[in-house]
């Protein structure tokens, strides 16, 4: 459905949506697509989904970079991670739209389940050095496919990350500046696909401002958050959007 389409209210969700995700980015570092997509979608579909999210998270995650001071920089030791991302974004944005889209919502519906899965098993697993740079390589490549197709570059990326055992503002920094990449292929990837339309460009542009709103309030509120409490509500969330999106594949 497009979102031109959507009643006044669908689009108040919306936009309270992109806010709660913008949210979630400046607290954790990650969430537009992990909390966005995966309720939008269940509007306008994967394929509207991610032409409206490809824009905001571009500049999102731009934004969130250029804020996070010097440890961004570090995100060059995981060069391997960033270009077999790019090669992974390209072939996923092309399957995209030949993809059925009731396929694309299963994909969509298993990935954020797992997601908010491991998000309350957390588990700690630990990658030596000497791995780090063809275990890279890998996630990057199914992390770009995986982007590609539904805008979720993150759970690949975080489970990577997360065993590399950064600390949690180098964290933020570095999967900030490694989304930038992403996100900016993604939309490279789009518009040499002549993807994007003006209407697309405009929708996306406006989809940006409460997300950007939701970033500076979550950087500001960070460190004095419940953590744990704000993870198990959001994943508790997701779990709901999961299953809606499965229920969407099936029937």
């Amino acid at each position: 459905m497009p979102v031109e389409t959507l009643s006044p209210l669908l689009i108040a969700a919306g936009l309270a949506i992109l806010g709660l995700a913008g949210f979630v980015k400046g607290v954790t570092g990650i969430g537009i697509p992990f909390v966005a997509a995966p309720l939008i979608a269940t509007f306008i579909g994967v394929p509207g989904t991610v032409m409206l999210l490809s824009i905001p998270i571009l500049i999102a995650n731009l934004w969130q970079s250029a804020t996070s001071g010097p440890a961004a920089r570090e995100a060059i030791r995981f060069w391997p991670l960033a270009l077999a991302l790019c090669v992974g974004t390209w072939v996923g944005s092309h399957l995209l739209f030949i993809t059925d889209p009731k396929f694309l919502l299963g994909i969509f519906g298993i990935v954020v389940l797992v997601m908010a899965v491991l998000g309350f098993a957390r588990p700690d697993a630990r990658l030596p050095p000497r791995h780090e740079h063809w275990a890279g390589a890998a996630t990057g490549t199914a992390a770009g496919i995986l982007g590609g197709l539904t805008t979720l570059f993150g759970p690949p990326i975080v489970i990577y990350l997360s065993a590399v055992q950064l600390d949690r503002h180098s964290f933020v920094a570095i999967i900030s500046t490694i989304y930038v990449v992403a996100s900016g292929f993604l939309v490279v990837s789009l518009y040499a696909q002549d993807a994007y339309t003006a209407i697309n460009a405009w929708q996306g542009a406006l989809a940006t401002v409460p997300v950007l709103l939701g970033v500076m309030v979550g950087q500001r509120i960070r460190g004095g958050i419940n953590e744990r409490l704000f993870r198990r509500l959001l994943m508790t969330l997701l779990v709901f959007a999961a299953l809606n999106l499965l229920r969407r594949a099936l029937y």
